[in-house]
C-alpha cells in the first residue's frame, strides 16, 4: 500500500509502472488519463463521495452563501477540487471569480484550516470530511444541497492496459477481493477495523485511546460503505 498525493499522482504511478492499481475520484485522474493512453477503467463504486460542509451552527446556509468564501480541498490536482468547482458552478457561482480554493490536506491540516478560519468550508469526501470535523470535536455538519450530490460511480478502478492483457486473472482476482471485502466489512465493522490495525500497526491507537478512536474508525468505514455496496 503506497498513498499518493492525489488521484492523479495515483494514476501516474499505474502509467509509469509504479504501482499495479490505484482508486481515485473521477475528476482528479481523467486528465492524466487522456494523456498516458495506458490506463484503463475497471470498475466504478461509491455514489456521490465529494460533499462541501459546514458546521451546523455556521451562517452558510446553501451553496449560493458561498461567495465570498474559501473552500478547502485536498489539493488543486485532486478530484475534490475538481468535482466542487462543479458543485459551485451549479449554485450560479463562478468557481474562479466567486470563491476561493486553498490546498489543506486531510486530517489534521484540514481541520486546522477550518478551526481557525482560514477556510470557511471543507470540501473533501465523505469520510475525509468526517475526519476533519472530528478532530475539531464538530459532530453536527450541514452538507450544502446540490443535484450533483448524489452522482453515482465517482471512484474508479484503475490499471493499466499492460496489465490487463499480461494477467487479466490477477485484475478479476483484485476487484473480486475487492468486493467481497466490501460486503464483509459491512456484515463486520468493528472485525474490519480490528484486522485493518493488525495489518498497519502504526496506525493502532495506545490503549487509553482505542475505544474512542475505535468508534471513530467504525464511522469513516461505516460512511463510506453506505456509499460503496456493489
Amino acid at each position: 500500500m503506497q498513498p499518493v498525493k492525489d488521484g492523479a499522482a495515483g494514476a501516474q504511478a499505474v502509467a509509469n509502472g509504479q504501482a499495479l492499481i490505484s482508486i481515485a475520484g473521477a475528476g482528479g485522474f481523467y486528465p492524466y488519463m487522456e494523456i498516458a493512453g495506458n490506463l484503463r477503467v475497471v470498475a466504478f463504486y461509491s455514489d456521490g463521495i465529494y460533499r462541501i460542509q459546514v458546521a451546523d451552527e455556521s451562517p452558510i446556509k446553501t451553496m449560493a452563501d458561498l461567495k465570498g468564501k474559501v473552500i478547502g480541498v485536498q489539493s488543486l490536482g485532486s478530484g475534490s477540487y475538481q468535482f466542487d468547482r462543479i458543485l459551485v458552478q451549479k449554485a450560479g457561482l463562478d468557481p474562479d471569480k466567486d470563491v476561493s480554493w486553498l490546498p489543506v490536506g486531510v486530517g489534521n491540516q484540514a481541520a486546522a484550516a477550518y478551526q481557525s478560519g482560514a477556510i470557511q468550508a471543507i470540501g473533501l469526501w465523505d469520510a475525509a470530511n468526517v475526519l476533519a470535523f472530528n478532530m475539531i470535536e464538530v459532530e453536527k455538519v450541514r452538507t450544502l444541497d446540490s443535484p450533483m450530490n448524489g452522482l453515482p460511480g465517482m471512484s474508479h478502478v484503475i490499471v493499466s492496459s499492460d496489465t490487463i492483457e499480461k494477467s487479466p486473472e490477477l485484475v478479476v482476482g483484485m476487484l473480486r477481493a475487492f468486493w467481497k471485502s466490501i460486503v464483509w466489512a459491512g456484515a463486520n465493522p468493528e472485525a474490519a477495523v480490528a484486522l485493518h490495525w493488525k495489518q498497519f500497526p502504526e496506525q493502532q491507537p495506545p490503549a487509553a485511546d482505542r475505544e474512542k478512536r475505535a468508534a471513530l474508525a467504525k464511522r469513516l468505514l461505516e460512511t463510506r460503505l453506505a456509499l460503496a455496496q456493489p
